[in-house]
């Protein structure tokens, strides 16, 4: 099932879940109409052999009123959060501001603190996701979902050094060999076109601050792709130090990078502090900058 919420008449597609409560709602639906389409091409999972099959897809169209106090109506209303559309126009500090405003709305809303789970690197810092994890009553952050993000609060913004294999030599080293300076751990892989578009900008960036920052290439690509970025590598001469995850993708993903996009950077402080940090958004390349100038002076 898909839904649509219609604000203030624009039509806004929220997904295709009901969120996780015990509780039963009753909705009455006005039925619009059915379309049938034929031919609709469908991938099949699970068979011997993946495949695509063409069947008759019947859509039926109804329209539910919500009772302004389900969960339901909740995800219509905020059915990208903690993404906020706005937030494009919009500084981080008042994109905290945006999410705190909502969640103090809902503080026992078992789909906001869902949300937040499964997308908590979105604030960044320890110190944004603690005010959006408070703003939760207490018996939500205590629940399965609050529990994920309290486990995060505790372990994962402490870097935790590991070793990994060099991409040229096969030398095993840590990811972080200078504590001294800023690190910046830059997880990508061969095959991902945005990562491939972000090199240009790291070279930037290693040219300008590598006095001051460490750039660290963790590759995830798995043993049947290794060989591609060992290529890469050479084509853009790429002149920082490059670390395969070719054997380790799991454990290295489960510490450093749970929800598994990429690009996806840590820029880890000499304390061992950890920060989430996109360069490729202007603010946090500026921010970039005046942290390692700072370190400078």
């Amino acid at each position: 099932m898909t839904f649509s919420s219609y604000p203030k008449g624009d039509s806004l597609f929220f997904g295709d879940k009901f969120p996780l409560d015990h509780k039963i709602f009753d909705y009455n639906a006005k039925y619009l109409d059915t379309k049938i389409i034929e031919n609709v091409p469908m991938y099949r999972i699970g068979v011997e052999h993946d495949s695509i099959i063409y069947a008759s897809l019947h859509i039926e169209h109804c329209e539910l009123s919500f009772n302004n106090t389900s969960e339901f109506e909740l995800q219509g209303h905020y059915p990208t959060f903690p993404y906020i559309p706005a937030y494009q126009e919009s500084t981080f500090d008042n994109y905290i501001a945006q999410c705190l405003e909502i969640i103090k709305k809902y503080p026992d809303s078992r789909y906001l603190i869902e949300c937040v789970a499964e997308n908590w690197t979105a604030f960044r810092t320890k110190e944004s996701l603690q005010k959006i994890f408070a703003a939760f009553s207490k018996k939500t952050q205590q629940s399965e979902f609050g529990k994920i993000i309290d486990n995060y609060l505790k372990y994962y913004f402490t870097f935790s050094n590991m070793k990994l294999p060099d991409c040229k030599n096969g030398n095993i080293e840590f990811l972080i060999q200078d504590s001294t300076k800023m690190n910046l751990i830059v997880f990508s892989a061969s095959w991902c076109v945005p990562c491939r578009k972000e090199i240009p900008l790291l070279k930037e960036v290693y040219n300008d601050l590598k006095d001051k920052l460490e750039i660290t290439y963790i590759s995830m690509d798995e043993e049947k792709t290794a060989d591609n970025w060992r290529k890469q590598m050479k084509e853009d001469s790429i002149p920082w130090r490059s670390l395969m995850a070719e054997y380790d993708i799991k454990p290295v993903r489960a510490k450093y990078n749970p929800n598994g996009a990429i690009p996806f950077s840590l820029l880890v402080y000499p304390n061992r502090t950890v920060e989430i940090i996109d360069i490729r958004q202007a603010d946090q390349k500026v921010k970039l900058y005046s942290l390692c100038k700072g370190l400078r002076e």
